[in-house]
């Protein structure tokens, strides 16, 4: 599906500018929606003159109707930066600004991302290797047999798993996640003293003393509204490489958060279903409009593509800048580290691997190829793709 491009928030804002105290600030702020929050600082410039603001002039900032002035006048009278802090103390919140290191790169790259997050848990470099797997609250046993295989399979090749810790597909993603020893991100729709729905308490409780996180962009006391939900789905995406869907009716959250996916330039895909099932038209809609077709984790794997930059994952000693080689053996990460991006001799290759014999290299060599992480030229050359 083609990618549209957007320009990052930063550009327009220099949200990277904010110190801490200031993200804390449009985080209360962004409540009356992420793209009105960016209107703001765009318009007035710094976080002192939106909260000093008379009404009349907040009034002429586009898209700001009555019923958003007044939640933003609340909001402005109710945010104490001191008591938010406290609040995070208390729980063993952190709080990641957008000029933080520790906030994900790339998040960094949509177009609102939020000034800050509240974090339970940790954030490591290694969730840029990241997925989300997405789907209806009200999941048939197909969908829930598909979100436990596809996802098992995700996070045992070393993948982290987002979702948003709803009810249904997002829950299964985050067990299935734990149960293969992997990595889950979940992302919530308000602050973390009002978790939704409460039954999962405990698995957002699971994820934290797994290593995972917990994270929104709301300060902790914030209930979850109609509002907020939808906007949460922009992070799930935004974490992440590319989504997967599993089982949505057309008209529901998880086709927003597919939406939002394309906007952001995000690969997704979609597990088809039964035809005559109202939880298959949003996923086979998805299909024929460009979407990956995913029966099996290797269809999510060998599409995604290679990140920017080369990080540094655990389950390899040295930095990778493709997914696909999270699953590669001891012989083809050995031979890939005498490959780059100019072309070199498949002799000369032969001849730095002492320890490999040339039919090990040359086999590796076409796996490589096969799986379009190296070009072969003439027979002769081999070269990196990513």
């Amino acid at each position: 599906m083609p990618n549209q491009k957007t320009m990052p928030f930063n550009e327009q804002i220099n949200i990277d500018k904010l110190d801490l105290r200031d993200a804390i600030v449009m985080s209360r702020l962004g409540e009356v929606g992420s793209q009105v929050c960016l209107r703001l600082l765009s318009s007035f410039g710094s976080v002192a003159e939106i909260m000093d603001a008379a009404p009349d002039v907040l009034r002429r900032v586009r898209r700001i109707d009555e019923r958003t002035l007044a939640k933003l006048l609340q909001i402005r009278t109710l945010t104490d930066v001191d008591e938010i802090i406290g609040q995070c103390n208390d729980d063993g919140i952190t709080i990641v600004s957008y000029n933080d290191p520790r906030y994900p790169a790339p998040l960094r790259s949509i177009a609102d991302p939020p000034a800050a997050l509240y974090v339970r848990g940790t954030l490591l470099e290694q969730d840029s290797f990241a997925i989300a797997v997405i789907g209806t609250r009200k999941m048939s046993v197909y969908g829930k047999r598909m979100t436990n295989v596809l996802t098992d399979k995700l996070a045992r090749a070393g993948l982290t798993i987002v979702s948003g810790l709803a009810r249904g597909i997002d829950g299964v993603a985050h067990f299935a996640a734990l149960n293969a020893g992997g990595r889950t991100i979940a992302v919530l729709g308000g602050g973390h003293r009002h978790l939704f729905p409460a039954e999962h308490i405990p698995l957002a409780d699971n994820i934290v003393e797994s290593g995972g996180a917990v994270i929104s962009e709301y300060p902790p006391m914030i209930m979850p509204s109609r509002k907020t939900f939808p906007q949460r789905n922009r992070i799930v995406s935004g974490l992440s490489l590319g989504v997967v869907v599993i089982e949505a009716p057309i008209a529901s959250g998880t086709m927003i958060t597919a939406r939002l996916a394309l906007e952001q330039g995000r690969e997704l895909f979609a597990v088809p279903g039964q035809a005559d099932q109202e939880n298959s038209h949003g996923c086979h809609s998805l299909i024929r409009d460009g979407a990956t077709l995913a029966e099996t984790a290797d269809d999510i794997i060998n599409t995604l593509g290679p990140l920017t930059n080369p990080l540094q994952h655990p389950k390899n000693e040295k930095p990778i800048s493709h997914p696909l080689e999270l699953q590669l053996n001891e012989i083809e990460k050995e031979v890939l580290q005498f490959i780059d991006r100019n072309e070199t001799p498949i002799e000369l290759i032969i001849k730095k691997q002492s320890n490999l014999e040339p039919t090990q290299i040359t086999a590796a060599i076409s796996v490589l190829a096969k799986k379009g992480i190296v070009r072969i030229k003439d027979g002769t050359h081999a070269a990196r793709l990513s």
